[in-house]
């Protein structure tokens, strides 16, 4: 009791007498708070002292003014309060300074060159811009940093909250660096975890009410577009066998989590959670490998036998698992270590954060607000963030684990739902993909694409009533033509219809154009 009002004003007061710099470190809830109660205590005239704040994020620069401010900090016996991020943030953007100047990765001003060639043609200046980076501007801030850094070793940290603030996971900070490049295996890197969470997710919608449940659920296309975009065709009875197992271990899965509920090792609210490791790694485990196989099957994993994948997939991946890993193509193997790394780390790490505490996506208002701020890159636009509390996101923070940014997305948008801008964004998108296709447009791959996301919502594209009568009669015809006989009605239902003088078939068959004017009299 009485830590952040009384024990760190009064050695704030002691030490701080001018000959060091005074640094309170607060966790960022506390901020505030903290501000408000040293300034009350510092407010009488016999223990009057500065509280001043210290803010710095990735986007700030190393400016004169805040290193003149950090120095009159030390003259006037002020204490500079500031959190955990500002703190690494500072450290982490001289490290990005050295680096830049290190390897020389910095935008080149090349405006000097080019101002004296415009001045020699007569042309008009270009807008200076203030964002111009050169390694003179670099230098600079590399400088002013090092000298900051500088009274911070000479000075004394006073430390609020020290097992918060020096926690390694409660107190993080990301500070992405370099070039970014595309993931590696796509789109296996996002499908695979897009199959194996959807199992779980069924799960869950069948254990609602029926009037609550998903309205993808209640239409049958429960396993829709899950196979993969490059699985391979499959005949009919292998098609029924891998359905036949697929039901099969979906029951195995309820009667499982059924358990783990019971057992207190999962738990059902606010939705499906995983509280136990070791019950997930002795039960939920082997029967994950086994929904995750079914998938494999059908993306074209055939040279392996079905013990030796679930050996790699629940031992060591590939290489620590089979001894004749040389048959297995590059693709194959991939497939198999991404399904060891999801079954053993990825999953169990996902399946345990909860929608919208630990996790989620950033609402319509916050992203204006970040927007507005200059603090929303892409990557925080479409993926899920941190979140610090209940509805609370982080202002930078992002997930570092590729992997695990793609399953905590896939869990936040199944919860959640698309936003009005996704779906915004989703439309324009299938609309560019649709004009990139050739063929009726009804029969596009894109299209087709859409009528199983409205059939999926228990609606119906319209239009596309007349199509599937014209399906029914093409696999009716082909089925009589087997046979060797047709019906009449086939006939017409088929759009065929036996030669007939034109006089007869008028007002039933349309000419496409219209016949040619009769030619003049002389």
């Amino acid at each position: 009791e009485g830590k952040t009002t009384v024990i760190a004003p009064m050695l704030a007061l002691l030490i701080g007498d001018g000959s060091m710099l005074v640094t309170q470190i607060v966790p960022t809830p506390l901020l505030r708070f903290s501000h408000a109660t040293l300034r009350s205590a510092f407010s009488a005239p016999p223990l009057h002292k500065p509280v001043w704040t210290f803010r710095f994020d990735r986007r700030a620069s190393v400016t004169i003014e805040l290193l003149d401010k950090v120095r009159a900090a030390v003259t006037e016996r002020a204490v500079l309060l500031s959190t955990p991020a500002a703190v690494k943030a500072f450290l982490l953007k001289l490290l990005e300074l050295l680096h830049l100047l290190d390897t020389g990765q910095y935008p080149k001003n090349l405006n000097s060159i080019g101002e004296k060639m415009r001045r020699v043609m007569r042309l008009k200046p270009r807008k200076v811009t203030d964002d111009r980076i050169d390694k003179a501007s670099l230098q600079q801030q590399a400088a002013r940093a090092v000298a900051l850094l500088q009274l911070w070793k000479s000075g004394v940290g006073i430390i609020d909250e020290v097992d918060v603030v020096l926690h390694p996971l409660k107190s993080e900070l990301n500070w992405p660096l370099g070039d970014k490049h595309a993931l590696d295996f796509a789109p296996t890197r996002w499908e695979l975890p897009w199959w194996m969470l959807h199992a779980l997710l069924l799960l869950q919608e069948e254990a609602k009410p029926e009037s609550q449940r998903a309205s993808w659920l209640a239409s049958g296309r429960s396993s829709a577009g899950l196979s993969g975009r490059n699985s391979a065709p499959a005949s009919k009875s292998v098609s029924s066998t891998s359905a036949e197992a697929e039901r099969e271990c979906l029951l195995r899965l309820k009667s499982a989590c059924e358990q783990g509920i019971a057992g207190n090792y999962m738990q059902r609210v606010p939705h499906l959670a995983l509280l136990s490791e070791e019950w997930y790694h002795a039960t939920l485990k082997p029967l994950m490998g086994s929904w995750l196989l079914i998938w494999l099957r059908r993306t074209g994993l055939h040279d392996i036998s079905d013990d030796a994948a679930i050996r790699c997939l629940a031992g060591g991946g590939v290489e620590g698992s089979m001894a004749n890993s040389a048959t297995l193509s590059d693709k194959q193997a991939k497939m198999l270590n991404l399904g060891h790394d999801w079954l053993t780390y990825l999953l169990p790490h996902v399946l345990r954060k909860i929608s919208r505490v630990h996790f989620g996506l950033l609402s319509v208002p916050e992203m204006i607000a970040m927007q507005r701020d200059g603090a929303l890159p892409r990557s925080r636009r479409y993926m899920a963030v941190p979140f610090v509390g209940k509805d609370t996101p982080t202002a930078s923070s992002e997930f570092a684990h590729p992997d695990v940014a793609i399953g905590i997305s896939i869990l936040a948008y199944r919860y959640e739902g698309l936003r009005k801008p996704d779906f915004g964004a989703l439309i324009q998108n299938l609309r560019h993909m649709l004009e990139a296709e050739i063929g009726p447009e009804l029969k596009r791959p894109t299209s087709l694409l859409w009528m199983e996301w409205i059939e999926a919502a228990g609606r119906r594209v319209r239009g596309t009533k007349t199509l599937q009568r014209r399906e029914a009669a093409k696999s009716g015809a082909a089925a009589e033509e087997l046979s060797g006989t047709e019906s009449p009605s086939r006939q017409r239902a088929s759009g065929y219809e036996p030669e007939t003088p034109r006089s007869a078939a008028v007002g039933i068959i349309r000419d496409p154009m219209p016949p040619p004017p009769p030619p003049p009299q002389a």
